[in-house]
């Protein structure tokens, strides 16, 4: 199986950055790290092994780590950076820019879990095709409508449901 790393990678080499500077600037005896920033530091680790083994498990668990870091669980670089809303809500900016940087990097992995409402474009299509129909069956007669409205014809099923919209006005406006 070939990895590849990909720009989706770029939110996770920056966390991993900071990281290091961290570990380099406790080594020198300048930081003291606490269990925030260790949890962290394991977190970056096991997001960094899911990226090659598990990309879909990697998206989870540095999602996670990102909302943790946010809401300052935990930490990656020596000098904690926090911003207070009214002494109530805190966060840290550092975190949240990885986010953005998440976010807008890996739109490809992020819709392959999240995949759109399907659904809903295909009622979408399903409805602009029944009003097409209808355009076009407007003048047809009531017998050639309800030939077309039968169960059993060939015609396709927004066409039927066409048919049966227009044999409806024209019985509530008869």
């Amino acid at each position: 199986m070939k990895h590849t790393i990909n720009k989706d990678i770029s939110a996770l080499l920056i966390a991993i950055l900071l990281m290091t500077i961290s570990i380099i600037t406790q080594i020198t005896n300048y930081a003291i790290l606490n269990h925030k920033h260790y949890i962290g530091f394991v977190l970056i680790i096991i997001s960094t092994i899911l990226y090659f083994k598990k990309k879909q498990l990697y998206v989870y668990i540095f999602v996670i780590t990102i909302v943790f870091g946010i809401v300052n669980l935990i930490d990656l670089f020596y000098w904690n950076v926090s911003i207070s809303i009214s002494n109530i809500i805190m966060f840290n900016p550092i975190f949240l820019t990885l986010l953005i940087i998440f976010l807008a990097s890996s739109q490809k992995e992020i819709h392959k879990i999240f995949p759109k409402n399907e659904p809903t474009a295909k009622i979408a299509e399903n409805t602009k095709l029944v009003k097409q129909y209808e355009v076009k069956f407007k003048l047809k007669s009531e017998e050639e409508l309800k030939n077309i409205a039968d169960l059993n014809s060939a015609y396709v099923h927004e066409a039927k449901i066409a048919s049966t919209n227009i044999l409806l006005n024209k019985s509530h406006t008869s």
